[in-house]
């Protein structure tokens, strides 16, 4: 077949433009290709964002990863968290625990709440700036007063202001605790309270009364005729009276709950296995608040000599209609060993070697030149000396002096060297006044010093003793 030369350049023309297309057709597919690899290995932005394949909420898959395992960009997450919110549900309520506030997760910053709530903890609570009060709450079990009931019952001391009780006793543990004046003839001034009611309301009482009997076990003294006092026998017996109602409430609910809570000895009921307590007297149900019960007291003393130990208190109340109830509790007179003496100096006077000389004293308190000790605590007690040697010295390793007192007539002499405490024999009973009796004796004067008169020291103190028996 001959082609013309038109012809030729036709076909010419044809295979340069099937040349270009196969050329432009490699040239798509090599960018096609390449494009895909690129995929594989890094992820350019200009992919379509994979929706569903990243939001896989029940898998929990960690967020820079795909389910495949392999690195995905962080546009394409932040894409994919765009398009499809995050919504968190449970079934549990969430409860805010106001009793631990550092435990929520809401940023919370604690504000001045003395001009918002005297009673609660103020909070700015989230972004909203919501003021939060924490209130404590509570129940209590219901307290049925079938009849006459004493509630309560305690001592305290006799301290007021602005005329009201303070609530106080003298020890931080349970129960009603006193201490002795520790000086002579000043006793303790208690006062002895009982709360009372009744069925239906406060008690309509015929009298109501305390008893406080001595320690059982220990002997106050032993008269010459071998009587004894003491030994839970009746001290001292009294009505109380009734107290203004507000300043019970202020007593009980304020003073004693918050600043005195162990110092009640509470009643009960048995038959409901109940125990009364603040709960049922305070708040704005309480028995004492809404006068359903009331408040008695009434003022006594324990003596500066009464004996340490623990006296019993009984409460006795009657109503009108005959009916009787008593309560009972302990106080407790606190260990207190101590004395005074009316000299402050003990002058032997002209001394001579190997004499002795003796200085006695009297029965008479506050006469100085003529010793006396008394027992002012409400323990028994025993006298101890210490003197030093005047600076006489020693000779051959003995002392140049030596000493002897007793506490008492009747009692005997007890010999101490200088520098040395001793005990004397004679035992100060409660309240009892007694002579010192002194003795020295010199058995050699330095030979270096010819000075005429030598200074010393001594000192007094007092161990306690174990109390009189009852048998």
């Amino acid at each position: 077949m001959k082609f013309t030369k038109k012809s030729k350049t036709k076909i010419w023309k044809l295979t340069a433009w099937f040349c270009l297309l196969v050329f432009v057709f490699s040239f798509s597919l090599s960018k096609a290709e390449e494009t895909i690899l690129v995929a594989e290995e890094g992820a350019p932005a200009v992919l379509e964002p994979a929706v569903e394949p990243i939001v896989a909420v029940e898998e929990e898959a960690r967020p820079d990863e795909a389910i495949s395992g392999k690195p995905v960009d962080s546009q394409e997450i932040a894409a994919a968290e765009d398009l499809i919110p995050l919504i968190a549900t449970t079934s549990e309520p969430i409860i805010f625990d106001f009793s631990q506030p550092a435990e929520t997760t809401t940023p919370e910053t604690v504000v001045d709440n003395s001009a918002n709530n005297v009673a609660g903890a103020s909070e700015i609570a989230a972004s909203g700036n919501l003021i939060l009060h924490e209130i404590l709450t509570g129940i209590i079990r219901g307290a049925d007063i079938k009849g006459l009931t004493v509630l309560a019952q305690w001592q305290m001391l006799n301290e007021k202001a602005n005329g009201n009780y303070l609530g106080a006793d003298e020890s931080a543990l349970s129960g009603a605790q006193f201490l002795p004046s520790g000086q002579f003839a000043i006793n303790k001034p208690l006062a002895v309270c009982a709360l009372v009611a009744d069925a239906g309301g406060p008690a309509d009482l015929n009298s109501l009364s305390a008893a406080i009997n001595y320690p059982a076990e220990i002997a106050k003294a032993v008269n010459q005729a071998g009587e004894i006092n003491g030994c839970g026998q009746l001290k001292t017996k009294f009505n109380l009276e009734k107290l203004d109602p507000l300043e019970a409430v202020a007593l009980v609910c304020d003073k004693l709950r918050n600043n005195n809570n162990n110092l009640l000895a509470w009643g009960s009921d048995k038959t409901d296995n109940l125990v009364y307590s603040y709960e049922h007297l305070c708040g704005q149900d309480g028995l004492l608040v809404k006068q359903a019960a009331a408040l008695y007291c009434a003022e006594t003393i324990l003596a500066y000599d009464d004996p340490a130990g623990d006296y019993m208190v009984k409460i006795n109340a009657k109503n009108n209609n005959g009916a009787e109830v008593t309560g009972e509790n302990y106080l407790k007179y606190l260990e207190l060993t101590t004395f005074e003496n009316d000299f402050s100096e003990i002058l032997y006077g002209p001394v001579k070697i190997n004499e002795l000389k003796i200085l006695e004293g009297d029965l008479a308190w506050n006469e100085a030149t003529l010793p006396t000790v008394r027992n002012t605590g409400n323990t028994r007690a025993q006298i101890k000396i210490w003197q030093n040697d005047f600076g006489l010295g020693k000779t051959n390793g003995d002392w140049n002096l030596n000493y002897q007192a007793r506490v008492g007539g009747g009692a005997d002499f007890i010999s101490y060297p200088p520098e040395q405490t001793t005990a004397l024999n004679n035992i100060l009973e409660l309240s009892q006044t007694a002579k010192m009796d002194f003795t020295i004796l010199i058995n050699k004067f330095p030979e270096l010093n010819s000075g005429s008169a030598y200074w010393g020291k001594m000192l007094l103190a007092a161990d306690k003793v174990e109390p009189l028996s009852c048998k």
